[in-house]
């Protein structure tokens, strides 16, 4: 019969030690509940300053392009 550890006991088998202290998340029953915050304003703000540099440089690109083909003709 294995000498198996109850669940709230954080246990590593393959090292026999215990390593609550290592790890990233809250481990025991008292700990702090993790909650995702609403990160959509955090995104779409990022996203509209990516399209508006992606934007920029795509217009900077055309212009010299433009200006090339005149010069060449």
């Amino acid at each position: 019969m294995s000498n198996k550890k109850p669940d709230n006991v954080v246990f590593n088998s393959d090292n026999n030690t215990y390593d609550a202290h290592l790890k990233p998340y809250a481990t025991s029953v008292g700990a702090p509940v993790i909650t995702v915050e609403d990160t959509v304003a955090w995104k779409n703000r990022s996203v509209n300053k990516v399209n508006h540099k992606i934007k920029s440089k795509f217009l900077e690109l055309k212009a010299e392009y433009d200006k090339m083909l005149e010069e060449y003709e």
